[in-house]
This record gives C-alpha cells, structure tokens and sequence, in this order.
C-alpha cells in the first residue's frame, strides 16, 4: 500500500489521538459515578442496568410530556434498551442528545 506523506503523518499521530480520548468510564454520568471501573466495564453488569423506559431514562435527560407519551405508546412494538456505557449524559439536548425530540418528527 502507497501512503501519500500526509497519511503517514496521520498515522503516526493517531496513536496520541486515540489515547486522548476518555473510556466510557471517564466519561460515565454523574448518576453512575459511584460505579467502579471493573463493574462499569463487565457486560452483563451493563445489560443488567440497561434504560428500558422513559421513568428510567428521566435522570439523564429531560423529556417533554409527549416524548414520555410518545416512548410509553410504543413500549409494546419498540423495545428501548440503552446501555449505561450508551446513557446520555447532562448536556445541551439540541448539541449533543442521540435521542431525537418528539417534535423533530412532527415537522
């Protein structure tokens, strides 16, 4: 494989770039911060705690009455299942939340 002199410089920067970024451990919600790293990382500890409803997702996010409506509806032929290492941590919803808005789907 040929690499052009900016691919390899790439290259040897990703390294230090892939080490900045924190573990979902560091990044890990403040209602999660309790959680030591070896539970935090064990899969089954993260199927176990899993958000599966809207009363669950509430510490993490805001919800509008009609996203808690709308997740409730649909609880039945859409199952919700968010893992802790996946949670939405506090955060400006319009920048940064994986979970589109109710209204978003209205216009």
């Amino acid at each position: 494989m040929n690499l052009s002199d900016k691919e390899r410089q790439a290259l040897a920067r990703a390294p230090h770039i892939i080490d900045s970024i924190p573990s979902s451990y560091e990044r890990r919600p403040a209602y999660w911060q309790h959680i030591d790293e070896a539970t935090w990382q064990s899969p089954l500890w993260q199927f176990d705690h899993r958000i599966t409803s809207a009363q669950a997702l509430a510490p993490f996010i805001a919800l509008t009455p009609d996203e808690i409506t709308a997740i409730e509806r649909t609880a039945s032929s859409f199952s919700m299942a968010i893992s802790p290492r996946r949670q939405p941590s506090s955060c400006r919803r319009a920048i940064c939340c994986p979970i589109p808005s109710a209204s978003a789907h209205e216009r």
